[in-house]
């Protein structure tokens, strides 16, 4: 239902919107209203290249820190790990398993490991090792283009680290195995019990990340195993800058640890999943569940969320030299009315941010946004601006979803589901149904 009615709300607005002077117009992608509902599974760095595995889009690439994202041509899976070895780069797919680009993910090619879900990478020398879900760990000799099972070919692999010359493996539900002898032999260390969803070496100290129990921390190459105080969380990715640790939670943002984990400070990214780490220079990047990217330069002090065309636009207007985009409101907090005043090169988000603008028109110096109710209950009606969308007031039509809007002179006219059209003569103060 909810795709049959986007589907019509967008044929009103090109139906209502779109200036149809013929000409031979080439397009280009704003950077758009930022965020929008984007998992960032993995992330890896390649010098100044940062690259990103998501959910469904598959593998998207930024050269200036993530002021602007390019999607490769792994462009339809979703990839749950990254890694990067000398100029290749080794994407962990979830049903396809690993593609590998030597072009800086200019073009892909799937390797002879196509069949499984790959959730974790590390590398070791001229040895890429690949974590499985059910089948254990792959290694390749020969940069990915053959695969071997190893002899921990068993369990589910969540994540994989090196620390020298030791491999470390977090399982499913059987904790941490090391092989020191690039994978051939495996031991069961002594944190053999617990979901461990990511894995850091740091020096010689090892970090595992686990799911509810938080983090716990070996300085003898997991010979023992101390829980930390992060404990009763569930860590999905972890990272290091010089002696800080960052920790990526379910649902809790990061946390960081100058002093391996004794005692743990949560950052102001503190109410999203992040599922994926990764540092540039000094820039940690962090992956969301369903927010996108963000970045911070200072140790995680603050956070800025990145540019990712991932929003559903739903109606656009002009007023002069401001444009106002109406968004869906998805994931809550990131729709509303956003505002560009350079042509689209940059937007940013009006206080008007919580609900689905299906619908915007401008007449002199009123802004008018019509909204719709999907699927959650919300006040929807029509709103209107006379500043420039820094307030609005709830006009009329409350209870009614808006479809499409057009003004002229002090006259509104406004397009409804199931309930035809209504005329305002009077700047939207009154309004009378029309006989359509």
């Amino acid at each position: 239902m909810r795709k049959i009615f986007i589907i019509f709300v967008l044929i009103v607005i090109l139906h209502f919107s779109i200036n149809t002077e013929k000409s031979e117009a080439q397009w280009v992608q704003c950077d758009g209203p930022r965020g929008g509902y984007l998992s960032v599974h993995a992330l890896t760095i390649k010098g100044n290249s940062i690259f990103m595995g998501t959910d469904f889009d598959g593998v998207s690439l930024t050269t200036n820190n993530g002021a602007s994202w390019t999607q490769t041509t792994l462009n339809y899976k979703t990839v749950w790990s990254l890694a990067t070895n000398g100029n290749n780069i080794f994407a962990g797919t979830l049903d396809g398993g690993v593609y590998i680009s030597t072009d800086n993910g200019i073009s892909w090619t799937q390797t002879d490991l196509d069949s499984y879900e790959i959730t974790s990478f590390a590398t070791l020398g001229n040895n890429i090792f690949a974590g499985t879900f059910l089948y254990g760990i792959y290694k390749s000799t020969n940069n990915g283009l053959n695969w071997t099972q190893t002899s921990l070919n068993n369990v589910s692999v969540r994540s994989l680290a090196v620390s020298g010359n030791n491999i470390y493996a977090g399982t499913g539900d059987s904790g941490v195995y090391l092989s020191t002898d690039n994978g051939t032999k495996w031991t069961h260390t002594s944190l053999n019990n617990r979901l461990v969803y990511s894995i850091l070496a740091n020096g010689n100290n090892i970090f595992a990340g686990t799911w509810n129990y938080g983090i716990y921390f070996s300085s003898n190459n997991g010979g023992s195993w101390t829980q930390t105080a992060l404990n009763n969380k569930t860590v999905r990715s972890l990272c290091a800058l010089g002696n800080y640790v960052f920790a990526g939670t379910q649902d809790s943002g990061v946390y960081i640890s100058s002093n391996n984990g004794a005692i743990w400070t949560q950052t102001v990214l503190n109410n999203k999943g992040v599922i994926s780490l990764a540092v540039s220079g000094n820039t940690i990047f962090a992956g969301t569940d369903g927010y996108g990217t963000y970045f911070s330069t200072n140790n995680g002090t603050n956070w800025t969320q990145t540019v990712v065309n991932r929003h559903s636009v739903f109606s656009l207007a002009s007023s002069g030299s401001i444009l106002f985009a109406g968004v869906d409101k998805y994931p809550p907090g990131y729709g509303g009315v956003h505002i560009s005043t350079n042509n689209g090169g940059n937007w940013y988000q009006t206080d008007f941010n919580n609900e689905n603008i299906s619908s915007i028109a401008v007449s002199g110096n009123k802004i008018y946004a019509g909204t719709f109710n999907d699927p959650y209950p919300s006040i929807y009606c029509i709103y209107i601006s006379t500043n420039n969308s820094l307030s609005w007031a709830q006009c009329a039509l409350t209870g009614k979803n808006i479809l499409s809007l057009t003004a002229f002179g002090n006259n509104v006219i406004a397009g409804t589901q199931f309930n035809g059209v209504y005329l305002s003569t009077n700047n939207g103060n009154t309004w009378t149904q029309t006989g359509l």
